[in-house]
């Protein structure tokens, strides 16, 4: 019989294979990135002028992004920086969380003393990689930051000797924040970190997302009247939101007149 052969359809050319290669950033140091992007390290004056800022008799706008020293290995800083850098932005932003700089000394059964030295926690030489590749800096050293950091970044120790009021200008919560900011602020201050110093921190943060706590702090009991519950539950309610309203700008307030008295920077709303 007639043998049957196997038809193998006609070869086609197979097209190149496409790699794809995330570009690595140019390893530039800091001094390289400087240059390229200019600026200087004399004392610098920023205002705020009809709506906008003024650095040095310029009008700035403010094109910031975010790197949390706190969330990135040390060895990679510079880096992140250098990205923000190579973006074309102008400045960084960063939180500043309490709870990780001061931790509680079980030895001493008391707060340990603030950390701004060891690799991770150097926010002094974060801030001068920062001033290195000509990026300003907003500081966000709350006391309380959000963040989706742990307690908003409030060190828990501050609950260990029973009722507090945070976040308001009331003791010992404020006594508590003086002596971390005690140790932070005047830091940055000697180091000349700050504008006015020449050094790259232009903005100050105080506080974060204040509003986010005003909450009715009035329980309204079972089986009222819907006369009190339209009427003097909503009074209560608002006087309650009125009060803590004004807790906290004592409070930030106060937290204003600390960071001016360590920082020399002025302050305005």
């Amino acid at each position: 019989g007639n043998s049957e052969r196997a038809v193998r359809p006609p070869s086609r050319p197979r097209p190149p294979l496409l790699v794809l290669r995330a570009a690595p950033l140019p390893a530039y140091t800091s001094m390289d990135l400087g240059a390229l992007f200019g600026g200087s390290s004399a004392p610098a004056r920023l205002l705020i002028e009809r709506d906008q800022f003024v650095l040095d008799g310029q009008n700035f706008t403010v094109r910031a992004g975010c790197v949390h020293y706190f969330r990135v290995h040390p060895d990679l800083w510079e880096d992140r920086l250098a990205r923000i850098a190579a973006l074309g932005l102008n400045a960084v932003q960063t939180y500043v969380p309490w709870n990780y700089h001061q931790a509680w000394n079980a030895s001493s059964l008391g707060p340990a003393r603030v950390d701004l030295d060891s690799p991770s926690r150097d926010l002094p030489r974060f801030l001068r990689l920062a001033h290195g590749l000509r990026l300003r800096v907003v500081l966000r050293p709350g006391p309380y930051v959000c963040g989706e950091f742990e307690f908003g970044g409030l060190p828990a120790w501050l609950l260990r000797d029973g009722p507090i009021e945070l976040r308001t200008d009331a003791e010992p919560y404020m006594g508590h924040v003086e002596r971390w900011w005690g140790e932070l602020l005047p830091r940055l201050r000697r180091e000349g970190l700050m504008l006015d110093d020449g050094g790259p921190v232009m903005l100050v943060q105080i506080e974060n997302e204040c509003a986010a706590s005003l909450r009715p702090r009035v329980l309204v009991a079972a089986g009222e009247t819907a006369r009190h519950q339209s009427g003097e539950r909503e009074r209560e309610q608002r006087e309650s939101r009125e009060s803590r309203r004004g807790e906290e700008q004592r409070g930030a307030e106060r937290a204003l007149r600390i960071c001016y008295f360590h920082t020399g920077v002025n302050t305005s709303r």
